[in-house]
């Protein structure tokens, strides 16, 4: 039979936790209370006291209590393998009888080469001419994206009174490259077969705390720092002609912290919460025509860092019986916090077209609006009807930028400090503001059952003006008219709200 020794460390604890016990019972029986004194109060109370830290943890009501586990340890190990294809396939040739599988951009630059301009190589060599695509073929492209991750993870749990605490981490290694499945007439040597693998150690170490000093009040906090790999989008220049990485390229790291302070009272419920992140050493690659240049290009960043922080607050506040008032306000700030390095390189040959920097710290990081606010009603009757209606409130949002824009290269002798600033400012949209109502009802079945629906409406007052998202595009214009070249940037793209919309759905939960 095989036994196991209680470990010194427990043996200790269990032995002063009886003792303590013990303690316990024979001084109230002297009229002491030993709990009130060593047991742990909140820290603006009269009878805190420092050492009550401490030797909180060993007071105790019962022996169930003592032995029982007010602690966890739990963890795992996962293993992910992934291998993606990606390719282009023939779907329609709109009457034609094949397409002729050829680079066109590399037929342009190597008219005279046939070799070079051929997408599946391999094929030209075996039939002595491009591969004729028919529906169902693959063409342009065709190459396995392989992702390996393996990681091990523990938390550890802790609760005693109000006090909740969890910390955790987890330690892994990430491994990904490239599989070209054609051999490409312009990389010949470096499109087929397996790439560097890109290997990586991830790891994440977090903690959550949260302390309930009453039904009322509750605070929570948590911290996160971890490592972890990039995208395999980002990490090559041209994952679909060959196997070259992208420059620069390190693992991703981010450190975060937010904390938040909950009240209930009643129906009344409140919560105001802060959050802090920064990420760095991120990776981009894009690839567009290049105007400046004339040729397509691969435009690869690396060493991108982030910042975001901002405040939420949200309030429901029961007016007269099931009618409540709702808010909430989100501001936050989310920005570029350096100047990461470029690589650009012609598509066709890997040469480089230019490298240096993107000039686009503390500028904003496109995402949803930055500053937001709702106010609403909500009313639920007794047989189970519900009614709300919202106001909404957009602003800070932000165009999407475009890293050309904010290079030296597109700066030209010619161009005016005007001309650079018109060129590189980032777009701020308009703030919005939209109206929203739903109803809705649900029956319940043999308390088993649900049955209902809900109407809902967006954007009652059918505003479609308001700018949701867009981006700046990469292509510049020549500037023809003055004898030295200058370039301004085309018209960016936006994305706009729909007008009024209806949603009706019905649903059956069981």
């Amino acid at each position: 039979m095989l036994t196991r020794e209680i470990p010194a460390v427990t043996k200790n604890l269990l032995i002063i936790n009886s003792i303590m016990f013990i303690a316990t019972w024979v001084t109230e029986n002297m009229g002491i209370d030993l709990t009130g004194l060593l047991g742990l109060h909140f820290f603006l109370a009269p009878d805190f006291h420092l050492y009550q830290i401490f030797t909180y943890m060993f007071m105790h009501a019962n022996f169930s209590h003592i032995f029982r586990n007010n602690s966890k340890i739990y963890g795992g190990l996962s293993l992910r393998r992934n291998r993606t294809e990606y390719y282009s396939e023939v779907k329609d040739l709109l009457g034609g009888d094949y397409w002729a599988d050829i680079d066109k951009f590399a037929e342009r630059d190597f008219g005279s080469n046939a070799i070079a301009y051929q997408n599946n190589l391999d094929y030209y060599y075996r039939h002595g001419h491009a591969h004729a695509a028919k529906v169902g073929d693959k063409y342009g492209y065709d190459y396995y994206a392989h992702v390996l991750r393996t990681k091990a993870w523990a938390a550890y749990n802790f609760n005693v009174g109000g006090l909740g605490v969890t910390v955790g981490g987890e330690v892994g290694y990430a491994s990904q490259w490239r599989e070209g499945l054609w051999r490409k007439g312009l990389f010949p040597d470096n499109s087929k077969g397996d790439s560097k693998k890109l290997d990586y150690l991830t790891y994440k170490a977090k903690g959550n705390f949260s302390y309930r000093f009453s039904a009322t009040h509750t605070v929570e906090a948590n911290v996160v720092y971890l490592q972890d790999a990039p995208e395999f989008q980002a990490s090559f220049v041209s994952p679909r002609t060959r196997n070259t990485t992208t420059p620069g390229l390190s693992a991703e790291r981010v450190f975060g912290v937010d904390a938040s302070y909950n009240l209930r009272v009643g129906d009344l419920k409140a919560r105001i919460s802060g959050y802090y992140t920064r990420i760095y050493d991120q990776s981009k690659v894009i690839s567009y025509y290049d105007d400046v240049a004339a040729t397509f290009t691969n435009f690869a960043m690396s060493g991108i860092d982030k910042l975001h922080f901002g405040l939420e607050a949200a309030v429901s506040i029961p007016l007269y019986r099931s009618l409540a008032l709702n808010g909430a306000v989100s501001w936050g700030q989310y920005t570029y916090d350096s100047n990461p390095y470029y690589l650009q390189t012609q598509d066709n040959s890997g040469d480089i077209v230019s490298d240096g920097y993107v000039y686009w710290k503390d500028f904003r990081v496109e995402s949803t609006p930055q500053t937001a606010v709702n106010v609403g009603l909500s009313w639920r009757s007794n047989n189970n009807i519900y009614l709300s209606a919202d106001f909404n409130y957009y602003n800070n949002m932000y165009l999407s930028m475009s890293p050309i824009y904010r290079t030296d290269a597109v700066i030209t002798g010619g161009m005016a400090p005007g001309d650079i600033e018109h060129l590189r400012r980032q777009e701020k949209f308009d703030s919005a503001y939209t109206l929203n109502a739903s109803i809705g009802k649900n029956w319940y079945i043999h308390r088993k059952y649900t049955l209902g629906f809900s109407l809902d409406v967006k954007n009652i007052l059918n505003n479609q003006d308001i700018k949701t998202g867009g981006y700046e595009q990469t292509r510049l214009s020549k500037n023809t008219e003055t004898t030295v070249t200058t370039y301004q940037a085309f018209d960016s793209k936006y994305f706009y709200m729909f007008g009024t919309t209806y949603y009706l759905n019905l649903y059956f939960r069981f």
